[in-house]
Formats: C-alpha cells, sequence, structure tokens
C-alpha cells in the first residue's frame, strides 16, 4: 500500500513539472511572436520565385513489341534435312534457314529436264522434215499447173505434209507440258530451301533436324526490332491533346533503370472503347542498339504540353475560394511584412509543380508554410528560407 501512494506522489509530482515547464514554453513562444506593438506575428517558410522548363505528363504502362513480326511457312511438305539458324540470329531477306530433304524433287527436275530435251530433239527434226516438204509441195503445185505431174501426186505430198504439220504441233504441245513440269520442279526444288522473308532476328525455331513441316503450320517466326512499339490505352478526355506525328512519350523499362527512350505516337484509334472510354495509341522509338527486348513491360510518360522558361511553384500552396460554379486561385506573397493573398492564373501540371500564367513575376517571395493560420494582412515573419 504504501509503495503504491510513494508511486502516486510520483506520478503527479512528474506531471506537475511537466506542464509547468510547456506553460512557461508557451508563454515565451507567445512573447517572441509578437511585435513591439504586442501585435502576435506568425512565423512563416518562404521562398523566392524562379523561372524553370515544365512538362505535363500522363502515366501509362505498356508492352513493347517488336515492329514488325513474320512467321515465315513451308510452301512444300517435307522433313528438316538441314537448319541454318537458331533463335537469336541475325537474318537478311533471302538468307535460307532450313532445307528440307529435296533429292525426289532432284530426280523430278532432272528426268523432266531430259524428257524436255528429247522431245524438243523430235520437234527440231520436224521441223526440218516440214520445211523439205513444204519445199516439195511448193514445186509440186507448180509442176500441177504445168500438168507436168498428176494431180493426185499433188494430193499425196499435201497429205503428207498436214500429217507432218498435225504431228508438229502435237510435239509442241507436249514441249510445252514438259516445260510447265520441269518449271513446277525447279520451283519445288527452290522451295526445299525455306528463306527468310523479311530481315531481322529469329524470335522463334519451331522445328528440328528430322522433323516433318508441312505448309500449315510456322518453321520461324522473325522480328524486326530496330525500331519498336508499345501500345497504350488512353482517356477519350486527352484525345485533343494527343497528336500523331506530333505527341512525344518518355519510356522507361525496369531493365534499364538509369536510361531513358523518347518515342512519338504513330496511331491513335478512330473509335473509342464503348466500355472503358479509352482509346488505343501506338508509339515507336528508335531501338537501332537492340536493348529493348519484344515483350518488355515499360512505363509511359506521355507528354500533353511542355513549356520553357515559366514560372512555376508547388501546386500545395495554391489555395482557393469557390464563387458559384467557378473557382478563384491564389497564392500568399509578403508585402511590407504582410502576408498578402494574390489571385493567379494556373496553366500545366508537372510531378508536383503547376504554372503560373498570371499573378507572379520571377523574384517575388510566396510563403510556403501555407494553413489555417495564414490570412491575408496577418503579420508575419520569415524564420525559413527555402
Amino acid at each position: 500500500m504504501k509503495k503504491a501512494i510513494i508511486w502516486l506522489l510520483v506520478i503527479i509530482i512528474v506531471t506537475g513539472g511537466g506542464w509547468l515547464i510547456y506553460t512557461r514554453y508557451k508563454e515565451r513562444e507567445s512573447k517572441k511572436a509578437k511585435n513591439d506593438n504586442g501585435e502576435k506575428v506568425i512565423s512563416v517558410s518562404v521562398q523566392q520565385i524562379a523561372k524553370t522548363d515544365l512538362m505535363e505528363t500522363m502515366s501509362f504502362f505498356g508492352t513493347i513489341k517488336a515492329i514488325n513480326q513474320v512467321d515465315v511457312y513451308t510452301k512444300i511438305s517435307g522433313r528438316v534435312e538441314e537448319l541454318k539458324v537458331k533463335s537469336g540470329d541475325e537474318v537478311k531477306s533471302g538468307d535460307i534457314l532450313a532445307v528440307l530433304e529435296h533429292s525426289a524433287i532432284k530426280a523430278q527436275t532432272e528426268q523432266a529436264a531430259a524428257s524436255l530435251e528429247a522431245v524438243g530433239a523430235q520437234l527440231k527434226q520436224l521441223q526440218i522434215n516440214l520445211a523439205n516438204l513444204k519445199k516439195e509441195l511448193d514445186r509440186m503445185s507448180e509442176l500441177s499447173k504445168e500438168g507436168a505431174v498428176s494431180e493426185s501426186r499433188k494430193d499425196q505430198i499435201e497429205t503428207q505434209y498436214n500429217a507432218l504439220l498435225a504431228q508438229k504441233e502435237a510435239v509442241e504441245a507436249q514441249v510445252k507440258q514438259l516445260e510447265a513440269v520441269l518449271q513446277q520442279a525447279k520451283i519445288n526444288l527452290a522451295e526445299a530451301n525455306i528463306r527468310a522473308s523479311i530481315s531481322g532476328i529469329v524470335a522463334q525455331k519451331y522445328v528440328d533436324m528430322g522433323d516433318m513441316v508441312t505448309p500449315q503450320r510456322p518453321v520461324f517466326t522473325i522480328i524486326q526490332v530496330d525500331t519498336v512499339k508499345i501500345t497504350a490505352s488512353i482517356p477519350e478526355t486527352i484525345l485533343s491533346r494527343v497528336k500523331t506525328g506530333l505527341t512525344q512519350a518518355i519510356i522507361t523499362a525496369d531493365a534499364y533503370p538509369d536510361k531513358t527512350f523518347v518515342g512519338m505516337v504513330t496511331y491513335v484509334a478512330p473509335a473509342v472503347d464503348q466500355r472503358s472510354r479509352t482509346l488505343e495509341i501506338e508509339i515507336e522509338l528508335n531501338n537501332s542498339d537492340k536493348i529493348l527486348k519484344s515483350g518488355m513491360f515499360c512505363r509511359i510518360e506521355l507528354i500533353l504540353d511542355s513549356k520553357k522558361d515559366v514560372i512555376a511553384i508547388p501546386k500545395d500552396l495554391i489555395v482557393y475560394d469557390i464563387l458559384g460554379n467557378t473557382k478563384e486561385y491564389a497564392i500568399y506573397t509578403i508585402q511590407d511584412g504582410l502576408a498578402k493573398k494574390v489571385k493567379v492564373n494556373p496553366g500545366i501540371y508537372s510531378r508536383g509543380l503547376v504554372e503560373i500564367k498570371e499573378g507572379l513575376a520571377a523574384g517575388d517571395t510566396i510563403i510556403t508554410s501555407v494553413g489555417p493560420h495564414i490570412f491575408d494582412g496577418c503579420k508575419v515573419g520569415v524564420v525559413k528560407t527555402e
């Protein structure tokens, strides 16, 4: 019981001593906060206005994509005999990526060529024989007119000529047919080599040695990443401020935290998504060093406006009054030791700062420790300059 009484006395003494110290501290502070006439002076922090450059931006997220992506297909079915590239290799348009088994196609090509050569020789001989027979027919026609040979003899030669002419036309048709067969065989032989349709990087290889391939499935995917694109969705409220070929964007990627990349809006969707009230845009940026990879996550700062050498202050320093349906914006400055509420006209916002288009000038001093204790005409004393 005695211990409890002792502890109670200790608590009362400590509490009373603390209250006495606090009261005397407030009295001293109150005296300091009064001027020579006994008026209260509010201590404030201030900042001198300077000009700066501002960019108004809006943040989005996106995924980096190749500017162009092409799936490469084979035009003929066959088994992979040779692979010339692997994923990640750079290729040029026309480079051979893989070779299919083509011994049978090669044999067909050689056979078609040999057949065409044989029929061609036959046609050549027929043309010679036909020319000779034509001369004989012309001679017989002249002799027949003079009565030197019978009409039946002339008709016999003419029949032989017509038969030979028909044979020549049939062989010519056969030559054309064999030429088409040879041409197709050559095409098939050439298409046994699967070639790159564009220059770029092999992003995917879908086959291995010995695999059977068909025209129905891709064999490789090639991407072009010298330039990359990023897609994002923007709200319709900023549509009027986003212009194709004019609006720029600052891009950052987690893979390169110390780097920034600048891109340009190259596409704005022609219609608004009815559910989200957004539009899709595309941003393209140079990637000649190929450090940005397709599929990377990135952050987008879309530049809606930018201004150089303007008055700007922290946006939290602006106060406003609501008058009907409008807002009046103001800032507190110091004039002759008094706080003065000055109307301002704000402009663009950028990373915690706001442009002041009217109301302030470079070199003006503004109060930064604003709050309910600051009002127009109150006496202030500067304790800190930022």
